[in-house]
């Protein structure tokens, strides 16, 4: 079963099944893993043998991601919260449902920013307070020294460029990194002079994400 939402898995699947001098380390870092289900992009790796650790700062999302992965609990490190520039508790914006099945649990919901704006005509809002931390306190506080992630997937409606320019791609053998630009060309160059020096272009775009790999 695939959950991406344009098949996004089936490209870091076929990328690392495939692709010579792969990393060997099947571990993968998700940034605003919702309900770890519903247009997850990490989900199918797991279920595939990968190790993911998954960071969801809504709580509801996060109990949710839980229940999702009840059968993954061996490979799955799950966070009640999520990446920012200040560690601390943060103003949040919680989404009411948003596909027509009614099925999502808080899948547009972020710290303030244009993309919530974007939605505020669409989608119910709830304002409530999410914990955050910075990349280096998450780092220090919850991860092993060399700890590696191959593979990087963000998705924190509006704030992944925030989040992207806190990580060290080679430090973290970052092979191939799936973001969130929903068509803003200036992210789109953003990301592109972000991750050049590391190794990683870009090779693939839909109308939500962009896949970066060495």
């Amino acid at each position: 079963m695939f959950y991406s939402q344009n098949e996004e898995e089936t490209i870091a699947i076929d990328y690392f099944n495939h692709r010579e001098g792969a990393s060997q380390v099947k571990t993968l870092l998700d940034i605003g893993a919702n309900d770890g289900s519903t247009f997850s992009n990490s989900k199918f790796l797991i279920e595939n043998g990968w190790v993911g650790f998954l960071l969801e700062p809504s709580h509801i999302a996060y109990e949710k991601c839980i229940e999702n992965h009840k059968n993954n609990a061996d490979k799955t490190f799950i966070y009640n919260f999520g990446i920012a520039n200040e560690t601390g508790e943060q103003d949040f914006l919680e989404s009411a449902s948003h596909l027509s099945n009614g099925k999502d649990i808080a899948l547009l919901s972020s710290v303030p920013s244009r993309l919530t704006e974007r939605w505020r005509n669409a989608v119910t809002f709830t304002e409530s307070k999410a914990m955050f931390y910075t990349f280096a306190d998450f780092e220090k506080l919850f991860l092993m020294d060399g700890e590696k992630f191959p593979y990087v997937t963000i998705d924190a409606e509006g704030y992944d460029w925030d989040i992207l320019k806190q990580i060290d791609l080679k430090k973290y053998g970052v092979e191939m990194l799936c973001i969130e630009w929903n068509g803003v060309e200036q992210l789109a160059n953003n990301y592109a002079h972000y991750c050049a020096p590391f190794g990683l272009k870009e090779l693939h775009r839909n109308g939500e994400n962009m896949i970066f790999a060495i």
